[in-house]
């Protein structure tokens, strides 16, 4: 009788089974979408995966990572009645990527980041790789709305 409720049931296995049909699609889109990429690259500029400041690559890649590792203890977090839904885990953990990949990098290279620097990354939270494709598309068909911050301009004051 041990042994019996040790052993895997039909139940367990299908379980696992549907996982990992999720995780094959959830790796064929990713490779799918890097296949996009690929085509779309400008022969004069060469091939690059991240367009964009070289820096912000580190942070954006950081704080993802960070969220996906949130959402998982988050989802898979045991407890009475306050357990929350896979869908609640996701929202949750795209909000905060959304708030905090701009923050992050924004420290990183020490200055304000550009709209496009910024949509960006927050379209990446919400779709990895093809947001952020799909961003760069929208402003370089629409230039006049990818703008750089002005410079800070430095008032003196007079003190009495």
């Amino acid at each position: 009788m041990v042994a019996s409720s040790i052993s895997a049931g039909p139940a367990l296995r299908a379980a696992l089974g549907i996982e990992m049909k999720k995780l094959t699609f959830c790796v064929a889109i990713l490779a799918g979408a890097l296949v996009l990429m690929a085509q779309n690259a400008r022969a004069q500029e060469g091939f690059r995966l991240f367009r964009g400041d070289p820096e912000l690559i580190i942070p954006s890649i950081g704080v993802g990572l960070a969220t996906t590792g949130a959402y998982f203890a988050v989802r898979n977090a045991g407890g009475g009645g306050h357990r929350i839904t896979q869908l609640g885990a996701w929202g949750l953990t795209t909000v905060g990527c959304m708030a905090l990949t701009p923050i992050v990098s924004g420290i990183v290279v020490q200055r304000e980041l550009t709209r496009r620097e910024a949509h960006v990354m927050i379209a990446d939270c919400i779709v990895p790789f093809i947001g952020g494709w799909i961003m760069h598309a929208y402003f370089d068909a629409h230039p006049e709305r990818d703008s750089v911050p002005p410079q800070a301009i430095k008032v003196a004051r007079k003190h009495r």
